[in-house]
């Protein structure tokens, strides 16, 4: 990859797939964050079912990488 996070047109598919599990790892920690910020009101609910969709998304990124690059 060009850069650390970072994806251009010249970024390979295996790149690409590291971009968006990193996105998705950054995405979990923030929707934690924000839901332990919010111990108690409603708001933790939401920050809860966001964290989980990301949760989603990177275990079928991981999948998807796995069955691409590894098997």
């Amino acid at each position: 990859m060009t850069e650390e996070n970072q994806i251009s047109s010249d970024s390979s598919l295996q790149d690409i797939y590291a971009y968006a599990i990193s996105s998705e790892k950054k995405a979990i920690e923030f929707y934690t964050a924000l839901m332990n910020s919010c111990k108690g009101s409603k708001m933790e609910y939401l920050f809860d079912k966001l964290r989980d969709e990301e949760k989603k998304h990177l275990e079928k990124l991981e999948k998807d990488y796995e069955e691409t690059f590894i098997q």
